[in-house]
């Protein structure tokens, strides 16, 4: 998924959670694709977060955009060498 900024992501999460308004409404008033609404609406609600918009930006940045994981970076660079 393509980073947006925290401030955007803070736009999708109020005009949808707070405003009530569809993702299909929320895309287009942010300017931002379906797909990427949804994402950031899912993530945030997989990750059980009663009230996002009172989370702090670093802590909403690891819950749309968590930090992968070394082990899966490193086990696709062997698995392409390995296929060689």
């Amino acid at each position: 998924m393509r980073r947006i900024k925290m401030e955007k992501a803070r736009e999708i999460l109020r005009l949808s959670l707070t405003m009530g308004l569809s993702q299909r409404e929320v895309a287009s008033g942010t300017g931002c694709s379906l797909g990427m609404v949804n994402a950031i609406l899912a993530r945030v609600k997989e990750a059980g977060v009663q009230d996002p918009l009172s989370l702090e930006t670093k802590e909403l940045g690891s819950i749309i955009y968590p930090p992968e994981k070394k082990e899966r970076k490193q086990s696709l660079a062997f698995r392409m060498l390995t296929e060689k």
